[in-house]
């Protein structure tokens, strides 16, 4: 059976991609048969459909990006796209009229329909059984066949392939919380050392972000995928100096979008935590921003598509998640069947204008096990894509903080990995090296060696364990919580790119060429910064530990002699 193409600007899958390599340790080994569910038990599954012209949309995300053309930023409408690229309607009621008729409840999408059931409607329709798996460091079990599933007429003659019921493990989060170290609460800022605890405008000082004069990311929507919903009053607790300090700047909108009820809240839950923190981070760069929580039930791919999805219709100008699993094990057939589907809503965003952010991980160059074989070394998945930002993670080491001053200027920052027991005993730090699924893609073109996309592409502050104070400083559950990872780091680019949105006047689409075209230009990024992930940090302009560096903000966002960010808590920083 054909291995579907990876699509996308100047991107295609390198096949055979097959590795035989062992993954031991890694997210597809040391899976366990647990138990054949109860007939009641819950199935949710996604039924992927090709898009159609493909070879056009390719051409057309190009001319999207390149200031030359007269496409440039000429996005188009959900309308536009569905009629000439997506999948056509005649399919999606069909798929999903035959779905209804074996007892799922259906939603149809933009690029699939999504159904959820019984297990023993999936059981029936699919002509298998299915018992429930898990593997090492999995947060849930997960479906697996038990023998080989039946595809229907429909669905086979459409090219449709079903997401999720595959024996693959859900995807994770990245953030590791640490004890409290006896904080005194949220304020004064930055008040404990030249190394943090650091809250959004600390760092917002330190990479140079733009003015609170010049920006604040007014007009702007940030959609975040998670597996659980935030509290109001830990985002109001959160932005109470804001508040505060500059009034009539309210707090920023939270709205929830829970899909198939979405998964639950839990003050001192990893996904409540995750979600949490990412609300918290994008937010506090870009306050001005209306934020959009995207909560499944759990982050299966099925319903990780399905999110990514949702953010899309509902017209987001920055997605952002702090999720992934390890590259590898989604190197088989099925595994491509998950990539391309996810990649086929990703298409779709960027012709619509969105952009979308990435956690490129935490545990160094060993996203696939605790071993420094270098067979195990991998990427993360869907950072992995070319048209997501992958965003690696640094440990701000130092700023120009002294005894009673909020002062947070970059001084210097570090990168080296080290071994953590409380983090499964693997590797931590920035997650980066090569894809084994996606090929370079041009914009990569004089930065990546070889033949294959390199991640991450940029980097900002995750802390990390072994660094004391170096992390970053939420409210959860009423509390005063320290997080490491690049989960926050994401978010916090993901919120510097709505500050761009809002100063470029609209949506900005895939700005991978953009990032890349500024690092031939001294000033747009911190270089130079030592370290490792089992790779090492280098001199040229790209390494796979932190991409293309962290970045001085306001560059980034397009205004070089804008006025900065002053300190924390000033007019200028709130």
């Amino acid at each position: 059976m054909r291995i579907p193409r990876l699509l996308g600007p100047a991107v295609s899958l390198i096949a055979p991609a097959f590795l035989a390599a062992s993954l031991a340790n890694g997210a597809s080994a040391a899976v366990t048969t647990i138990s054949t569910p109860a007939s009641t038990e819950p199935a949710r599954f996604a039924v992927a459909l090709p898009l159609r012209n493909e070879p056009q949309l390719e051409t057309l995300l190009v001319q999207l990006q390149d200031p030359s053309s007269p496409q440039y930023h000429k996005f188009l409408t959900q309308a536009q796209f569905a009629s000439r690229f997506g999948p056509t309607e005649a399919s999606k009621i069909a798929v999903a009229n035959e779905l209804r008729a074996a007892g799922f409840t259906v939603v149809e999408g933009s690029v699939g329909v999504y159904a959820h059931g019984s297990e023993a409607s999936a059981e029936k329709y699919f002509g298998t059984r299915f018992a429930m798996r898990t593997a090492a460091g999995a947060t849930r079990p997960f479906y697996t066949p038990l023998a080989a599933r039946r595809t229907s007429k429909l669905l086979t003659s459409l090219n449709a392939h079903v997401i999720g019921l595959d024996g693959l493990p859900d995807f994770h989060t990245n953030a590791v919380f640490q004890p409290n170290h006896a904080l005194q609460g949220l304020r004064p800022l930055n008040q404990y050392a030249a190394n943090g605890p650091y809250l959004a405008p600390d760092l917002k000082q330190a990479y140079s972000y733009p003015s609170y004069a010049v920006a604040t990311g007014a007009g702007t929507t940030i959609g975040i995928i998670s597996s659980s919903p935030v509290a109001q009053a830990d985002i109001n607790e959160y932005f109470e100096d804001t508040e505060d300090l500059a009034p009539g700047n309210k707090v920023p909108t939270v709205d929830e979008f829970p899909i198939d009820g979405g998964g639950p809240y839990s003050a001192t839950g990893d996904a409540t935590g995750e979600a949490t923190l990412d609300v918290e981070m994008s937010a506090g760069s870009a306050p001005g921003a209306e934020i959009g929580v995207f909560n499944v039930p759990d982050l299966s791919s099925g319903n990780l598509l399905e999110a990514y999805d949702v953010a899309v219709e509902a017209g987001s100008n920055v997605v952002s998640s702090s999720i992934g699993g390890c590259e590898k094990a989604y190197d088989d057939q099925v595994g491509v069947w998950v990539i391309n589907a996810l990649h086929t809503v990703f298409e779709e965003g960027s012709a619509l204008g969105t952009t979308f952010v990435g956690a490129s991980g935490d545990n160094a160059a060993w996203e696939c096990g605790t071993g420094t074989a270098s067979t195990n070394l991998s990427v993360q998945t869907p950072t992995d894509d070319p048209i997501m930002i992958g965003v690696g993670g640094t440990t701000l080491l130092k700023t120009a903080y002294t005894s009673g001053s909020s002062n947070s200027a970059y001084v210097s920052e570090t990168s080296d990995d080290s071994k953590f027991t409380g983090h499964g005993g693997s590797y931590w730090g920035s997650c980066g090296g090569y894809s084994v699924l996606f090929a370079k893609p041009s914009y990569q073109n004089g930065f990546v060696s070889g033949s294959y996309r390199g991640v991450p592409d940029v980097s900002m502050h995750m802390g990390g364990p072994a660094t004391g104070n170096s992390t970053d400083l939420i409210v959860v559950g009423g509390s005063t919580e320290q997080v490491s990872g690049t989960s926050a780091a994401a978010p916090e680019f993901a919120g510097l790119l709505a500050l761009k949105v809002q100063i470029h006047k609209g949506k900005i689409g895939d700005p991978h060429a953009y990032l890349y075209a500024l690092a031939q230009h001294a000033g747009s990024y911190h270089s130079g910064i030592k370290g490792g992930n089992g790779y090492a940090t280098t001199t040229t302009l790209w390494d796979p530990v932190l991409g293309l560096g962290t970045p001085y903000g306001r560059v980034i966002d397009g205004d070089s002699t804008a006025a900065l960010a002053g300190l924390p808590g000033s007019a200028s920083n709130p």
